[in-house]
């Protein structure tokens, strides 16, 4: 059988592969994307990015805190993050949330148990976020009659429930400090395997304290006491968006912290 090819890999003179809006501009083909050259995502094969090019309609810049849709409402589209930051969350009638994840690039955002219903969750923008957008009903009768994109989203669907049981074990089982140094070290992987991680193990994470309370069912001045605690424990620092993991080792071994849900995947 004939080998497929494989995306090739952005000449120099690629108005994507260098310059200052580099990793922001809309790729002009998928086989261009810099997101998916990331260690984080599996790599993929000419005809089927192809593919899944014929079905993205359009490529959106959205600005910060910014709603891209919520509960309740019909949404007949679905996004792939290309850049910037994006949380999910539900709302409760008296105005209390919890943020269910933060998306980033690479993050495919919209799936859930009714496809083509109403939206069972909110999804904002945390930061500037381009997106690439797909029309839901076309890409999922897409996936009946194309085996590889029936199988991204199988394999998406099963990604986002093992972060979910991570995230049901923290608000469950772990003491405030170890849901919080298990997102700290969540956020520092996800930001590692995107390559956004500097050499002395700090990143840049654009999130307030309050959205992180919000995340792990936390008081604000409960995580900040939290936080100083870990600082003075010598194992993270997280002050003025900027995320420092000074003890890996440490900090995984205080919340039991095991990287396996986050392996390579594919992406839409």
């Amino acid at each position: 059988m004939q080998q497929k090819a494989r995306a090739p890999v952005p000449p120099a003179t690629d108005p994507l592969a260098e310059g200052p809006g580099r990793g922001h501009a809309a790729p002009p083909r998928c086989r261009f994307c810099l997101v998916r050259r990331k260690e984080l995502f599996t790599e993929a094969e000419i005809e089927d990015l192809d593919l899944i090019e014929s079905v993205r309609k359009a490529f959106r810049t959205v600005p910060a805190r910014t709603t891209l849709y919520a509960e309740g409402d019909p949404c007949d589209e679905l996004f792939t993050v290309y850049s910037g930051w994006v949380q999910r969350y539900k709302l409760l009638r008296d105005g209390r949330r919890q943020v269910l994840d933060f998306q980033l690039a690479g993050d495919f955002l919209g799936l859930q148990q009714d496809l083509l219903k109403h939206m069972d969750h909110s999804a904002e923008t945390v930061t500037e976020a381009r997106l690439c957008v797909f029309p839901r009903r076309r890409l999922f009768e897409m996936s009946r009659t194309h085996s590889e994109i029936s199988w991204r989203f199988a394999w998406l669907a099963a990604s986002e429930q093992a972060a979910l049981y991570e995230r049901i074990t923290d608000l469950g089982r772990r003491t405030a400090t170890e849901r919080i140094a298990h997102l700290l070290l969540e956020l520092f992987h996800k930001l590692r395997w995107r390559g956004e991680v500097s050499s002395d193990s700090s990143c840049t994470v654009p999130l307030t304290q309050q959205q992180m309370a919000d995340a792990l069912g936390l008081s604000t001045p409960h995580l900040n006491r939290t936080l100083r605690i870990l600082r003075e424990q010598g194992l993270a620092t997280f002050a003025e968006h900027k995320l420092t993991i000074h003890d890996v080792a440490g900090l995984s071994r205080l919340c039991d912290f095991q990287e396996t849900y986050l392996i390579p995947r594919p992406m839409l």
